[in-house]
């Protein structure tokens, strides 16, 4: 009775768009902004990005290496869940709205890989990456529309939660679960948004992002 139950749950679970977005928008934050965050850091103060400085290899490419495989790696799980929707409930999204979704996860996580890379300017050490990343991305979360609906909010709340690129990865992400049609899954206003975080998250991080530890720097 249990695993019926359970059975019951889980596929009630996936048949739930809210809870697929829900899904994906998570391993986004966690893969390509919190875990990323903390292996900047401690990549940092361990020395290991001063060695690699000292290799002929230039700065931008150790930054593009790390942030795709990071984003390889949260694609990978996000794939796996939804092989796993297929496969054990036969919950499945369309071809076009599927190369949709593609785009816009690999566009969010490239955005969160970005803000990943700023935040850890400020982080001075491994031992204080994970309460700054707690302390940036709960509240986040809670007004982006991942948990739940954002309908009930105050608007101003929700305002906060507009300017901030989580609630754009959300809708966006969200829109292309509910699409039937390539098009339909497309959300112009919300991917621009997306972009513009990445790039603007990018080039604040290059101005200040140091390759050496903060001893060394001080």
């Amino acid at each position: 009775m249990i695993l019926h139950t359970l059975r019951y749950e889980l596929l009630a679970l996936a048949r739930n768009k809210r809870a697929r977005v829900f899904t994906l928008a998570m391993s986004i934050v966690t893969s390509c902004f919190a875990a990323l965050v903390q292996v900047v850091v401690t990549r940092r103060h361990s020395g290991i990005y001063r060695r690699r400085r000292a290799t002929p290899v230039p700065a931008h490419v150790l930054v593009a290496a790390q942030t795709l495989a990071t984003t390889i790696l949260g694609a990978a799980a996000a794939a796996i869940l939804l092989v796993v929707g297929k496969a054990f409930f036969g919950v499945g999204i369309g071809a076009g709205p599927l190369v949709a979704l593609a785009l816009t996860f690999v566009l969010g996580a490239l955005c969160c890989c970005a803000v990943a890379f700023l935040v850890a300017t400020v982080v001075p050490t491994p031992e204080t990456a994970q309460p700054v990343v707690q302390f940036v991305m709960f509240p986040v979360l809670f007004i982006s529309g991942i948990w739940f609906t954002r309908d009930d909010m105050p608007q101003w709340l929700r305002s906060i939660g507009d300017a901030l690129p989580v609630a754009h990865i959300s809708d966006a992400l969200h829109q292309a679960v509910q699409a039937s049609s390539f098009t339909g899954a497309i959300a112009p206003g919300d991917l621009a948004a997306i972009a513009a975080w990445g790039l603007g998250a990018a080039w604040l991080a290059s101005r200040r992002f140091s390759w050496l530890p903060s001893t060394a720097t001080a």
